[in-house]
């Protein structure tokens, strides 16, 4: 590798100034490495892509020995010295053996000067041999258990960054899911060659496994997409790292997505769902401390929100808080942000099986985008500007009906009981507020808007000046 390119690719791929992740770059990178045929070639694809991808001058991977305190070299790129291709790293000794040990990534900016990690004299006296200062290391995960470490190595002084060492992470990810693929591909060929019996027998067992790996595989992807989406609505990756995680997991990065917030009808919500349905929409987590699922939904995506939440196993009137259409990292967090804040305004407003938009003009969604009190006052005024030239009381009988009829849920039986009053009164009522605000207002976006004014009015929300809160009368 030239230096032309040592500094062309990370300025490539990883630049956070640069533009839209090039996406056939990195899904090549991929390919080359879950395209290997045996553990021993995915190791060394890994180590050639880490090289290529991070622009070092060498790469290696140290792989734990069973039942071990040491990691052994086994497959590398650029090293000089022999003794280096087949170095031994004590546990916790060294950046490699560190992380080796414990499965957390990182990195140091000159190996012998780093206090950070222990020493040993011989470790010490084989990176000096091989010329090596700035080092970066990750964990190869497999199966939840760390069976190694990957390290991209430079002969200068380098600081890695946070991009570098997220790209780092993740190509080791794809190879601890290549590396698990073989070594069920082995069980199962092992479970053929021990079945006794006929030639039906053994079309069974393969078939049974192929189901098991594909089932396996579609579930390890919904927990990465998960984790995604969690880490994107909790604000904890930045550009780069989205682009990457996203073309990882096979996703563009720059598709545009509306984020759902939402509520289960009834029942505490699962901590995820399952695999098929996270294959038709993107991702989703629950939140901490919350019994809410936030899931990213594709723009386009034809379904509505009550069928989306049904079909996340969170029931066909669960309350959705919708935002969007964003795209990249710190854009989806703000609209995971809003979403969330129009679930909480329709549960306090009572609007429980209710669906919102926090991009509607209406008062809830200027309210969820934290828009200043004149506005939503003006709004208000807009909304409920049927009742303005009424007198006093006709306007306050009105407004009683309308927040009874909303508690209600549209029951005109239990509305009148609620009011105290008789049915037919009710209806005479309701056909009056056809008049004044149009037959429309009993349904859709005009009924979440009129409702939305209605409980703020009543409430005597303070939006900039007094608002009437005398207590509504029959």
């Amino acid at each position: 590798m030239t230096e032309t390119e040592r500094a062309s690719v990370p300025d490539l791929l990883l630049s956070a100034g640069a533009g839209s992740w090039p996406f056939g770059e990195v899904t090549a990178m991929i390919r080359a490495i879950t395209g290997a045929r045996s553990r021993a070639e995915v190791l060394d694809a890994l180590c050639s892509r880490i090289r290529y991808s991070l622009g070092t001058s060498t790469a290696y991977v140290a792989v734990n020995r069973a039942g071990g305190r040491e990691a052994v070299v086994s497959s590398s790129h650029g090293l000089v010295t022999p003794l280096f291709r087949t170095l031994r790293l004590p546990h916790c000794i060294g950046l490699g053996g560190l992380v080796a040990s414990d499965g957390v990534a990182r990195s140091t900016e000159d190996y012998a000067g780093d206090a950070t990690f222990r020493h040993s004299p011989a470790l010490d006296r084989s990176v000096r041999q091989e010329g090596l200062r700035g080092i970066a290391a990750a964990p190869v995960v497999v199966g939840g258990n760390v069976i190694g470490a990957a390290m991209a190595a430079e002969r200068d002084r380098r600081r890695f960054g946070p991009q570098e060492m997220a790209l780092l992470e993740a190509l080791c990810a794809v190879a601890a899911a290549a590396i698990g693929h073989h070594t069920e591909l082995r069980a199962a060929e092992r479970r053929v060659r021990e079945a006794d019996g006929c030639a039906e027998g053994l079309r069974e067992v393969v078939r049974r496994q192929r189901e098991l790996l594909t089932a396996t595989a579609l579930d390890a992807q919904a927990r990465q997409r998960e984790e995604l989406c969690a880490d994107l609505v909790a604000g904890r990756v930045d550009e780069p790292a989205y682009r990457m995680r996203a073309v990882v997991l096979g996703l563009d990065p720059a598709q545009r997505y509306d984020v759902h917030a939402i509520a289960p009808q009834a029942g505490p919500t699962a901590a995820r769902v399952g695999a098929p349905t996270t294959r038709q929409h993107v991702a989703m987590s629950s939140r901490p401390g919350e019994d809410v699922v936030v899931a990213l939904v594709p723009v386009g995506e034809p379904t509505g929100a009550h069928e989306i939440a049904a079909r996340l196993g969170l029931g066909a009137r669960a309350t959705v808080g919708v935002a969007g259409p964003a795209a990249g990292a710190i854009a989806l967090h703000d609209a995971g942000r809003q979403a969330m804040r129009t679930l909480r305004l329709l549960r306090g407003l009572g609007r429980d099986g209710a669906v919102a938009d926090a991009g509607s003009p209406g008062p809830l969604g200027l309210l969820a985008a934290g828009a200043e009190p004149g506005q939503i006052r003006a709004v208000l005024d807009a909304v409920l500007a049927p009742l303005a030239d009424l007198d006093e009381d006709r306007r306050t009988r009105h407004l009683a009906t309308l927040v009874a009829w909303f508690d209600q849920d549209g029951s005109v039986k239990r509305t009148a009981r609620a009011l105290g009053v008789h049915v037919n009164t009710v209806y005479g009522r309701l056909a009056g507020l056809d008049e004044l605000f149009g037959p429309g207002w009993r349904g859709g976006r005009h009924r979440l808007e009129l409702e939305t004014s209605v409980r703020l009015q009543v409430l005597g929300t303070d939006l900039g000046r007094t608002v009437s809160s005398t207590p509504p009368s029959r």
